[in-house]
């Protein structure tokens, strides 16, 4: 009798033979025969309970594992199986997890893996969460953040109208509000400007650099969002007096805070003592810039009471 690969000449198709529904019995009297027919080759194959689909594989050696089935712990739980010689060894592993993922048979402990192939399902809750915020801010008379949910491409935005506050806005600001006493200084589309409530009683007004503050202090801290990140900044800017400015910055370095030398310049206008980062995959993903902003003001919730400590010495309140 012919072998395998004589028998199917290597079509080109990724399945080259087959053989379907068969006892497991025959390997009693017939294992011979299924040698010449299969050979040891690699490929898929399925047990059955009668009609009931029960296990899938893979292997290298087609008759020598589905054999081996009637000795191990799938014993007595299957009498039929299938097997389908394959052209490729490579696909071996995706076709039977592709198998253990539509069946689900009971046989298999675990579920099939793709090698590297992305789960779409988190693309589109993301796609549908931007659609949702999108039809929303449409009802409520608000300028859409997303106009474009395609895979693949960055979406567009369009500028908000005047007052409205922009997903980032929003997120930051409901953010402040729930994790502390915290004074909102200035408010743009990608960037806040805080302080906690507590330095107001500290810092005098004796800022020069930032006009858009509701306060001319000379101290505060901003949240910015950029497509793939978020940062969380302590920074200092420009006094009515230089000398006070430099006494500042002098003392958050000997606090430990890393001031770099550009802070020392009498020219100099905005000095950060304190920055940390944290990555976004997808900054339009409302949840996942939120989780960003929660995560940064944890790590900076250490560094609130030094920096205060800091400027009480500075400023020192009457």
């Amino acid at each position: 009798m012919a072998s395998a690969k004589s028998a199917t000449n290597e079509p080109g198709g990724l399945v080259v033979a087959y053989l379907e529904r068969v006892s497991g019995s025959v390997f009693d009297k017939y294992s011979e025969e299924i040698t010449q027919l299969v050979g040891n080759r690699h490929g898929i194959y399925a047990l059955y309970r009668n009609r009931n689909l029960y296990y899938v594989g893979l292997a290298r050696n087609l008759k020598g594992r589905v054999k081996h089935h009637l000795r191990d712990r799938h014993a007595g739980r299957w009498n039929y199986f299938s097997m389908y010689l394959v052209h490729s060894e490579h696909c071996l592993r995706d076709l039977e997890a592709l198998a253990i993922r539509i069946a689900y048979p009971e046989g298999n402990k675990t579920r099939g893996k793709f090698g590297g192939a992305p789960d779409l399902r988190k693309s589109l809750q993301k796609n549908l969460t931007r659609r949702a915020i999108a039809e929303i801010d449409g009802i409520m008379g608000r300028a859409a953040a997303v106009t474009s949910g395609e895979p693949g491409k960055r979406a567009k935005r369009v500028r908000t109208r005047r007052g409205e506050q922009s997903p980032f806005q929003r997120v930051v600001h409901e953010v402040l509000q729930k994790d502390g006493p915290y004074v909102i200084l200035a408010s743009r589309p990608r960037q806040v400007n805080f302080i906690p409530e507590s330095w107001t009683k500290i810092l005098p007004d004796n800022g020069t650099a930032w006009r858009h503050f509701t306060r001319n202090i000379s101290v505060c801290c901003w949240l910015a969002g950029r497509p793939g990140k978020v940062r969380l900044v302590f920074e200092v800017s420009r006094m009515d007096d230089p000398k006070l400015r430099l006494a500042c910055v002098q003392a958050l370095r000997d606090a430990g805070f890393r001031v770099l030398k550009n802070a020392f310049r009498q020219d100099a206008k905005y000095s950060r003592f304190f920055s940390v980062v944290h990555k976004v995959k997808d900054f339009d993903d409302i949840r996942e810039v939120q989780d960003g902003v929660v995560a940064l003001l944890a790590k900076a919730n250490e560094r609130f009471p030094k920096a205060e400590a800091v400027l009480r010495n500075v400023f020192p309140t009457s």
